[in-house]
């Protein structure tokens, strides 16, 4: 499994980390599992999560059709 960190989920979905960090912060997105160091960890599931709920599925399904080449 696949773990990618905070900035790189924001890039997959064209987003600024700052935004992902403060749509868990306000509870609209359920924060991932974090790594012993206290860092976020997402997974190609959790990003797609995070894409339904941001509203950013067009990012994230062209970044999974690119992975899947």
């Amino acid at each position: 499994m696949d773990y990618f960190r905070t900035n790189q989920a924001a890039r997959i979905l064209g987003l600024n980390p700052n935004y992902i960090h403060k749509a868990i912060w306000d509870g609209r997105l359920e924060p991932p599992m974090k790594s012993p160091s206290g860092t976020f960890l997402w997974t190609a599931a959790d990003i797609e999560r995070a894409a339904w709920v941001l509203h950013k599925t067009p990012e994230f399904n062209i970044w999974q059709e690119k992975r899947n080449v």
